[in-house]
């Protein structure tokens, strides 16, 4: 392949770089921006047009296979001569002007190519925008947010009253109870962790979460306490989402028929929220009855 002469071109297209003349090497972005300017400068300056068009390929093909001709993956090229007949010598001799224009009529359908490839480029990056804005817009501020209503005496919500919490505090604080209606104070929003495992985090208070404790002595699987035992409150966890621990993580069961679902604290197993709309209490059992029978409904207002 023939080298480049030094010539500078003309002062109307860019100044160029004597590291784009080595054969082995592959133009940067930058470089193939400017390639076309080039290329029409060395009609100028006797550059070596079918140099420039080897580096064009190069740019956007895998590096040519043999250096001793262009290769384009799944195409093959290589510059033809036209040739006339010396009258003078009897030799057959390049027909510049016919070799040239074979080289522009390939430059040209290069350009082609690249505009094509450029515009699938950018409607794939587009596409990739669009996917982290979905991707984005699924976090914890997005999750869906529920209330949690009794089956037993539907009407009934769980209320989270956290407007005095604002540390931890190793048993909980704030107020959890039974109110008729879906204010504020009854609105959750979910928070997924592994294995299904889930926290209910107030809307109406920042870093409040819902919270289960229990003394496993005072109440097994299976007991039944009258008006339920442990503690459901209220906790702060200073380091936001994605950081509650086991008192604030719980699971929920299907149960048959259409009776909702049961609601198990991960730090107590067997154990389950109750609700007494009665009393107004919040509490646990050791059984799925009528009081452990909840429904959570989507809030979308």
């Amino acid at each position: 392949m023939a080298s480049s002469p030094a010539g500078h071109g003309s002062a109307s297209h860019p100044k160029r770089d004597p590291d784009l003349l080595i054969p082995d090497d592959i133009l940067t972005d930058t470089h193939f921006d400017n390639l076309w300017d080039w290329f029409a400068s060395a009609l100028e300056t006797n550059m070596d047009r079918q140099f420039i068009f080897a580096k064009l390929v190069n740019s956007v093909r895998k590096p040519y296979l043999n250096q001793s001709h262009l290769h384009l993956t799944g195409t093959s090229y290589t510059p033809s001569e036209c040739t006339v007949t010396d009258d003078t010598s009897g030799e057959s001799q390049p027909h510049e002007d016919e070799n040239s224009a074979g080289l522009n009529s390939q430059i040209e359908g290069l350009k082609l190519q690249f505009r094509g490839v450029a515009a699938d480029l950018a409607k794939k990056g587009k596409d990739i925008r669009l996917l982290k804005t979905k991707f984005d817009a699924v976090s914890p501020v997005s999750a869906p947010r529920v209330a949690i209503m009794s089956a037993d005496m539907p009407g009934n919500f769980v209320r989270m009253a956290g407007s005095q919490v604002y540390s931890h505090k190793p048993n909980g604080s704030g107020n959890v109870s039974v109110q008729p209606h879906i204010l504020g104070d009854e609105i959750f929003q979910l928070e997924y962790y592994p294995d299904g495992v889930i926290a209910f985090k107030a809307t109406s208070y920042q870093n409040v979460y819902l919270h289960a404790s229990c003394n496993p002595l005072d109440l097994a699987p299976g007991d039944t306490k009258a008006g339920g035992g442990g503690v459901v409150n209220c906790q702060y966890i200073s380091e936001g989402p994605g950081h509650c621990s086991v008192e604030e993580k719980f699971r929920i069961y299907p149960l048959r028929g259409p009776c909702g679902v049961a609601i198990e604290p991960v730090a107590f197993p067997g154990r389950y929220l109750s609700l007494d709309a009665e009393k107004k209490t919040v509490s646990l059992q050791g059984v799925r009855g009528k009081q452990e029978s909840l429904y959570l409904i989507f809030v979308t207002f």
